[in-house]
């Protein structure tokens, strides 16, 4: 595994706190890839945005949970404690 690259970790921190970020790169991500610097070879695997592309980038396991979230591919399905909490 390479070393995380401190410009993928950066987008990632920006898609989890930025809305309209987050529309952005599921639109087109090239715009957010020139802002960040990306690597040109990172961004397919980006873009792909599969574990194994994740881990072939170096991508953090936290960080990758986090991209997962912001691009819409979480493997956990959302939830509520709602249930729990109406009963306590």
């Amino acid at each position: 595994m390479r070393p995380p690259p401190l410009a993928v970790h950066r987008l990632i921190e920006r898609l989890m706190a930025d809305p309209e970020a987050r529309a952005a790169f599921r639109a087109a991500p090239e715009p957010l890839f020139e802002e960040f610097a990306i690597a040109a070879d990172l961004r397919p695997l980006l873009v792909e945005g599969s574990r194994a592309a994740l881990d072939a980038i170096g991508v953090h396991p936290s960080m990758q949970f986090k991209f997962l979230i912001a691009t819409g591919r979480s493997p956990v399905k959302p939830s509520s404690i709602r249930y729990y909490l109406d009963r306590v």
